[in-house]
Parts: structure tokens; C-alpha cells; sequence
């Protein structure tokens, strides 16, 4: 856990994380606050349910992904086209 992070993010950044990112929050706050930092996507080995639903349902887009999260570190830049369905890492 990266207790800056609210300091560090810029718009347009895209969190990778590990497995069932979001258990334990069951309101839309969660996702709403990733949203207003600038967070552009959020890719996930897995989401708990609620947070998946909830960040869908306020436009956040949420993408699983078994394998970017032991690919990428931190600052490393990604693309990602939704309407392709890509993800790309330089």
C-alpha cells in the first residue's frame, strides 16, 4: 500500500493491481475517488465484485488482466484502446 499515493497520481494514470483490488468497498466512493485523482483505468488479475460493478457503473473503466501485473512496474507507461481491446507496455 502506498500511503502517497493520493500525492503521486496524475491524470491519466492507470492502476495495475493484483488480485480482487477493491474488496472491502461497497460504496462508489472508492472508484468516484480513483475517478477525480484522473485515474484513466483501473486493470486488475481480479476485482471484487462490488468494486467492478460499482466503477462501471460511474464510467471508470475496469479491465482484468491475469498477466500485466507481474509485467509492469511503477512509472511504467501503457496504452490502452478500449474499442481495439489492447493493452500495450513500452
Amino acid at each position: 500500500i502506498d500511503k502517497d499515493f493520493a500525492k503521486k497520481v496524475k491524470e491519466g494514470d492507470i492502476v495495475v493491481a493484483g488480485e480482487n483490488f477493491g474488496c472491502g468497498s461497497s460504496r462508489e466512493q472508492a472508484p468516484s475517488v480513483l475517478k477525480a485523482l484522473g485515474v484513466k483505468a483501473v486493470v486488475a488479475k481480479s476485482f471484487a465484485r462490488i468494486f467492478y460493478r460499482n466503477s462501471i457503473n460511474i464510467g471508470l473503466p475496469v479491465i482484468i488482466s491475469k498477466d500485466l501485473y507481474n509485467k509492469v512496474e511503477d512509472g511504467a507507461d501503457i496504452d490502452i484502446n478500449l474499442s481495439e481491446g489492447w493493452i500495450k507496455t513500452e
